[in-house]
């Protein structure tokens, strides 16, 4: 068989191999358009944090609660992977796990300011899988949770536009995949193409911000509306960011910027 023809047979194996791992990695070629919850807060401002997977995670994670304070928010959202272990829980077992989770954030103040926490779970490898498809709310103490599955629109009182969070799961399920995706284009194109593809498949508007997690990559794009907390846990080479979304609604507009915990 001639060379030539060797290395076209193994290019067209290679770009089928890598279009069949795309397309079953890739939930909403399948599945069609994502369903999402509309939530209004009923502040100015809110911080956001992804991929703490808590329980496969020995840091000490009270430093979210110091980081709220700080902030001077009243509402954090979790978006996703907060948890490790991907199990099927009925709601007596999710609400054992959601408050050990809490107290181990450093989050639950009998005498504190009162938080909401909107946890938005993955759908693939991590976080409990429950029955119910629609939001589930527990208060422990101080705190209201709020776990809501695949994604959220979340709407300020005095902005008119909005914020869509999602996990990214939706977009490329397997995780290691979407952080090599993620990789490659920021190195190559110098754009976050997982954020910008979930930004397309949310429909958002252009004034409007997507932030995503589940890269364990950090990102902020001022030009292309998106961000990532990156991750508080590392996976294989990709090392914990321990980073934060922090997003204010000021004279009608978004100011969103990326942070770090030392």
């Amino acid at each position: 068989m001639p060379l030539t023809l060797i290395y076209v047979v193994a290019s067209v194996t290679v770009v089928v191999l890598i279009l069949y791992i795309l397309i079953n990695n890739s939930p909403w070629l399948i599945d069609g358009e994502l369903k999402m919850s509309n939530i209004n807060i009923n502040s100015n401002s809110m911080l956001v944090v992804s991929d703490l997977h808590v329980d496969a995670n020995s840091s000490d994670l009270s430093v979210i609660s110091e980081l709220v304070r700080r902030s001077g928010v009243n509402t954090i959202v979790i978006a996703g992977d907060l948890i490790d272990r991907r199990v099927k829980v009925n709601n007596n077992e999710l609400r054992i796990m959601l408050r050990w989770v809490t107290q181990r954030l450093g989050l639950i103040n009998d005498n504190g300011s009162k938080l909401t926490l909107i946890y938005v779970r993955s759908e693939s490898s991590h976080d409990p899988e429950i029955k119910d498809d629609e939001p589930v709310g527990i208060r422990f103490g101080n705190v209201l949770i709020i776990t809501v599955p695949r994604a959220i629109k979340v709407n300020f009182p005095n902005c008119s536009d909005a914020v869509y969070i999602a996990h990214g799961d939706y977009t490329v399920s397997d995780g290691l995949l979407a952080g090599l995706i993620n990789i490659a284009s920021l190195t190559l194109l110098k754009l976050p193409i997982m954020e910008l593809i979930t930004r397309r498949m949310l429909n958002a508007n252009r004034d409007d911000w997507v932030v995503i997690g589940h890269t364990h990559l950090p990102v902020i794009s001022s030009r292309f509306k998106v961000a990532n907390p990156g991750s508080w846990k590392s996976i294989f080479f990709i090392n914990p960011y321990n980073g934060y979304v922090l997003i204010r609604c000021v004279n009608n507009r978004l100011i969103v910027k990326l942070g770090r915990v030392n």
